[in-house]
């Protein structure tokens, strides 16, 4: 599932969202589960699941907190078809 095209097309990602977000209120985001899809960077979906707040984020923030829910993972070589945990942050 593609964020972009769910997210564009109203689809299902709200339930998606739904049953795979936990709060982590020491660090201010929701996690969510998203599978990759072609062309998908971590700064794509991350923007798209952060308009409000993209132009402010710290992208060094970002990574490490991206390496934090995904230890095994390189936020710069993320793999089409696996799921991954991302920060949806808190305005």
């Amino acid at each position: 599932m593609s964020i972009h095209s769910d997210l564009s097309k109203q689809s299902n990602i709200a339930n998606d969202v739904i049953d795979n977000e936990q709060k982590d209120r020491s660090t201010h985001f929701t996690i969510v589960k998203i599978e990759v899809m072609p062309g998908d960077t971590l700064l794509s979906i991350s923007e798209q699941l952060n308009p409000q707040l993209f132009s402010h984020l710290n992208v060094e923030k970002l990574f490490a907190d991206f390496v934090t829910l995904n230890p095994s993972s390189d936020p710069q070589k993320l793999i089409t078809g696996k799921n991954y945990y991302f920060p949806k942050y808190h305005s």
